[in-house]
Order: structure tokens, then sequence, then C-alpha cells
């Protein structure tokens, strides 16, 4: 299996391929029309509704990728492969060491780390789904109620707004360093 592109952001329409991930996929597949809304893998245990019901809840969460190269469509699907020890141990070194060649920040926000955490984040919710299709609903819950929180506190606040509620000790400074241009 491949460690691919977060499902949302890297491959874009008319794209030569995926860009690197931690979300583990299954292997491209060339689109056909037969082929079309067809996984073409086995399943994910022996009880075929179960891992109907599984795939079809990973594919809504980590939607199939679709993406062109050399002028072929491509699809890849998100891997339906239980996760083992060596795995998890892999997804975390493979998330230190993509830290470290994006150099990302150690503290404070990075949007780096934060990008690479919701990818390594994404890749726990499809092993702990393929393991007990409930968890994997509520992890999706926990991980989309955490997204909506944080964007609500990243709404741009202009320079007036900050002036507004500036103390007096923080007027002072701003005008002794405006005073010392």
């Amino acid at each position: 299996y491949l460690y691919i592109a977060d499902p949302i952001m890297a491959v874009q329409a008319g794209s030569s391929g995926p860009a690197d991930s931690l979300v583990q996929y299954s292997a491209a597949v060339p689109v056909t029309e037969s082929v079309k809304g067809k996984r073409g893998r086995g399943a994910l245990s022996g009880d075929k509704d179960k891992s109907n019901k599984a795939e079809e809840y990973l594919n809504s969460i980590l939607p199939p990728r679709e993406y062109t190269r050399e002028g072929r469509l491509y699809v890849q699907y998100v891997s339906a492969q239980r996760a083992t020890k060596a795995d998890v141990n892999m997804l975390e070194e493979n998330l230190e060491e993509k830290c470290k060649q994006r150099k990302a920040r150690d503290t404070g926000i990075c949007p780096i780390r934060e990008e690479l955490y919701a990818q390594c984040f994404d890749e726990l919710i499809r092993q702990i789904t393929i393991q007990c299709l409930e968890r994997g609903f509520l992890l999706v819950r926990v991980r989309d109620e955490l997204r909506m929180t944080n964007e609500s506190y990243q709404v741009p606040v202009s320079y007036t707004h900050l002036r507004a509620h500036e103390t007096s000790l923080h007027l002072v400074c701003r005008l002794l360093l405006e005073k010392k241009k």
C-alpha cells in the first residue's frame, strides 16, 4: 500500500498524480466505464454486508482519489487493510520525518504541523473504522467538531479592532515605537 495525499487537498483535477501523505490508500487502478463505481478489492472481513457498509463509510469520510497520469484517469480508494502494530509505528515515524522535512515548528501555531497532524488523525480514523465502525463514527464527529471550533478562532482581526482593545500600556509602547520610526 502507498501513503498518499490528503483526500481533500492535494490532488487537483488534471494533475499528474497524488501528493505524498500519511493516509494509506490502495494502489491506483485505471478507470474504465465498466469499473466506475466499483471498488474492485476484497472484503474487510467475512461478513459482506458489514464490509460493504464499512467501505462505503470509509469512502464517505476519506473519498476515493481521482487523478490523470499520461492522459489516463486513475482512481485510488482509501485502504481497507487492517493496521498492524508495525503500521502504527511506521505512521509515527513518517509523521516525525515529514515534520522535519517540511520544517514544521515544534511550538506555537504552525500550519504545516496542523496539516500533518490532521493527516495522521485521518489515518488513525481509517484504522479504527476498519476495526469498529461505531468508534470510527465517533472519531469523525470529534474531528469535525474540533475543526469547526478551530476555524471559529481563525477569524481575521483588523488592525483597527486590535487598537480598540489595546490597554494604556500597549498604547504607550505603540506610540513610542511609532515615534522611533
